[in-house]
């Protein structure tokens, strides 16, 4: 692998995509969004699979699942703890910062945990 190449690029392979992202107008251009992040291969909120069924091993079925988010697991998400919220403070940051170093100069009131 080419590390040093890749970090010329930088983001600028998927700078169309984060222009989509930014160009958003309304929660009606999530469908559209999601569509082209899975052409792209990309992970979004859901995922799609086609194995053998459960409960019939001779027919195959389609499995719809929940995609990920980031953290591990649902309890970081949940868990009440201080250090929990402590967590959840710091990926949120973390993913302000990532947006607005490659989206956008603002976005405020982002990171409000709760």
């Amino acid at each position: 692998m080419d590390t040093t190449y890749i970090e010329e690029l930088g983001y600028t392979p998927i700078k169309p995509l984060l222009n989509q992202i930014r160009n958003m107008k309304s929660g009606k251009d999530v469908p559209g969004m999601l569509a082209e992040l899975r052409k792209q291969e990309m992970g979004t909120l859901y995922g799609t699979d086609i194995d053998q069924d459960a409960k019939h091993s001779d027919q195959y079925a389609i499995y719809i699942k929940q995609g990920g988010i980031g953290l591990p697991d649902r309890d970081y998400y949940l868990d009440k703890s201080a250090h929990s919220k402590k967590i959840r403070e710091q990926y949120l940051q973390h993913i302000a910062t990532i947006y607005c170093n490659h989206v956008s100069a603002d976005w405020s009131g982002f990171g409000n945990s709760g």
